[in-house]
């Protein structure tokens, strides 16, 4: 089935632990969808093992007309379309590719607190190159904070002070 690759991409708040599920089922029916993940030690008593997570737990991406967004919540597991005044709110094009290419880029990310305060920056070289996001510090350590706006999650990635320059 082709991927419905028009239009405009949009948040969906489903069920806890329900993303993938929900992804598949996006899926299926034509959708094009983006789910960020990172990976996580967890500890059980008898063992350590590597999970994989979403960085925006129970939100999902994806990429409909604004007329057709609604029919994404006939999926069992989904909650609600994200969005002000009963109207879905559509997520910027810069953000999502912001999201995938740190996905597909393999550095290290983790979800942080939403964040507002700080400065505005542009990572200059290396595989991120090109995304926007707020300079954070973190244990002596400098950290870019790419935010969602729209449902006001954030998540951090480690970063070089030479790799970055202000964004205007």
């Amino acid at each position: 089935m082709a991927l419905l690759s028009i239009g405009e991409w949009f948040a969906i708040q489903v069920m806890p632990r329900s993303e993938q599920k929900i992804v598949q089922h996006l899926e299926y029916k034509g959708y094009e969808t983006l789910l960020p993940t990172y990976k996580c030690k967890r500890k059980w008593a008898d063992r350590i093992k590597f999970i994989e997570l979403p960085l925006f737990p129970s939100y999902i991406f994806f990429r409909a007309l604004t007329a057709s967004s609604g029919m994404v919540l006939t999926i069992p597991g989904t909650v609600r379309l994200v969005g002000m005044g009963g109207r879905p709110s559509v997520i910027s094009t810069e953000e999502i590719e912001s999201l995938r290419k740190i996905n597909t880029s393999h550095v290290p990310a983790a979800p942080c607190p939403y964040n507002i305060i700080g400065q505005k920056v542009r990572i200059a070289v290396g595989p991120l190159a090109g995304i926007v996001g707020l300079l954070s510090e973190v244990k002596n350590s400098r950290r870019l904070i790419v935010t969602v706006e729209l449902i006001m999650r954030s998540i951090s990635v480690d970063i070089g002070v030479s790799e970055i320059t202000l964004a205007s």
